[in-house]
């Protein structure tokens, strides 16, 4: 490679030992001649001097990394927009047990249960006192008059003295018995009855024999 001019500029004659990076067909290394370009990329030579050497060498822009002095610490820039969730991360170990807290108010009293089976029959108990007698029920049907002679409910035929209408009652002792009805008169026996008799018909000093019912 030849010697630099003194401008520190390479020309056309001093870079034809760069390989295929140049040919004695470029033109001048001249910054000025040069088309501006963005797409440099790490692989891309650049000429760099071996001051050890004193000679150019190429290099790649990864290899020669050309470094400044660092620079001050820029301003702080904007906060970024917030990153999206991560990955919800595995549950951990259970931790051990804490102390048991104080206890808790009573609950609200639940819903009524459904009501259980039956259950067995208890013992018999014992007799309790005897109750107050109850009211009087009412009075049943009457019953079948009875046909004995001289029973209540029975009839005959008797006579008496004075007038008796039907309906009206008369003292048995007060009746004889009558073998007959007759106008004017009557014959009777002299036994009497017992009780007390409803005259069923007339009975008159002119019609002295009636029937009679004993009521009582």
């Amino acid at each position: 490679m030849g010697a630099i001019l003194d401008d520190g500029l390479i020309n056309v004659s001093e870079i034809t030992g760069l390989g295929t990076a140049a040919s004695s067909a470029a033109t001048d290394f001249l910054p000025s001649t040069m088309a501006t370009a963005t797409d440099a990329t790490g692989s891309d030579f650049v000429p760099v001097y071996d001051a050890s050497a004193g000679v150019w060498k190429k290099q790649t822009i990864t290899v020669a990394a050309l470094q400044g002095p660092t620079g001050a610490t820029g301003a702080t820039g904007a906060t970024g927009p917030a990153g999206s969730n991560g990955v919800i991360g595995a549950d951990g170990a259970d931790g051990a047990d804490g102390a048991q807290g104080p206890q808790g108010n009573t609950g609200a009293t639940g819903p009524q249960g459904a009501t259980g089976a039956q259950g067995p029959q208890g013992n018999t108990g014992s007799q309790g006192p005897q109750g107050n007698t109850g009211s009087q029920g009412a009075t049943g049907p009457a019953g079948t008059p009875s046909t004995s002679a001289g029973t209540v409910g029975s009839y005959a035929l008797a006579g008496g003295l004075g007038a008796k209408y039907f309906g009206d009652t008369i003292s048995g002792g007060s009746l004889s018995r009558a073998l007959s009805i007759e106008n004017e008169s009557w014959a009777s026996q002299s036994q009497s009855y017992s009780g007390t008799w409803r005259c069923m018909g007339y009975h008159h000093n002119s019609v002295r024999g009636s029937l009679f019912c004993r009521i009582s």
